[in-house]
């Protein structure tokens, strides 16, 4: 019987995948902010970021 705390190649192929569809949608979230953002206000980085937060 395997031992169930060792990993097997598909538990780690898995793993990599979720990891990488995470990635993909934080980048795309940021892309689509930045596009967002850019389009909404033509003004300076500081007055943008004082604004966001």
């Amino acid at each position: 019987m395997a031992n169930p705390l060792v990993p097997t190649a598909f538990d780690v192929v898995m793993m990599i995948v979720s990891l990488l569809v995470v990635a993909a949608v934080v980048v795309t979230v940021v892309v689509l902010a930045r596009r967002s953002g850019a389009r909404r206000d033509r003004r300076p980085a500081t007055a943008q970021t004082e604004q966001t937060f």
